[in-house]
């Protein structure tokens, strides 16, 4: 993993409202997060963002269980750019509420209000990686930005038995 290599046995990696942009993997897997490589992880990306990852192998944003592996790897109300996902041969669950500009991160049939935004650039619809005002780097949704309004305030989707809220009332600023 470029970032996050949670191919631990049993190993479980939540990660919530993160920015992950420009994490590569020359000559491995999930160039932001690989889970189960040979073992069988649990991983969990909620209300993030991933930006121009990329993997030698399988999965610029995220990997799941390949070479024998039997993770599951649950994804909801992510932002997917120039980044894909490999979802193995085990367990991938979509939550719903994701944007890409490749379906490669959806189920089959795409979950509730997944955006499949194929031929779009989303990339001109981001700003850039920076300091918008909080305690850590963000990446700013532009007007016209298709992940604009996905998500109803107050939405929780259950991940891995517990509920998680998808659309906080507040931001990481408290505002």
């Amino acid at each position: 993993g470029g970032a996050i290599d949670n191919g631990m046995a049993g190993g479980i990696f939540s990660v919530t409202t993160s920015t992950f942009s420009g994490n590569t993997t020359p000559n491995g897997n999930g160039g932001a997060i690989d889970n189960a490589d040979g073992s069988n992880g649990i991983v969990s990306a909620t209300g993030s963002t991933f930006v121009a990852n990329i993997a030698g192998g399988n999965g610029g944003a995220i990997d799941n269980a390949d070479n024998g592996g039997t993770g599951i790897a649950t994804v909801a109300a992510d932002i997917f750019v120039a980044s894909t996902c490999d979802q193995g041969s085990a367990g991938w669950v979509d939550d719903g509420y994701n944007v890409a500009e490749k379906p490669s991160c959806f189920s089959v049939p795409p979950a509730t209000a997944d955006n499949d935004s194929a031929g779009a650039n989303l990339a001109t619809e981001l700003g850039p990686l920076s300091d918008n005002s909080g305690p850590t780097l963000t990446i700013a949704l532009l007007s016209g930005n298709p992940a604009i309004g996905v998500i109803p305030l107050n939405t929780s989707v259950s991940v891995n038995g517990s509920p998680v809220t998808l659309c906080p009332t507040t931001d990481q600023r408290g505002i």
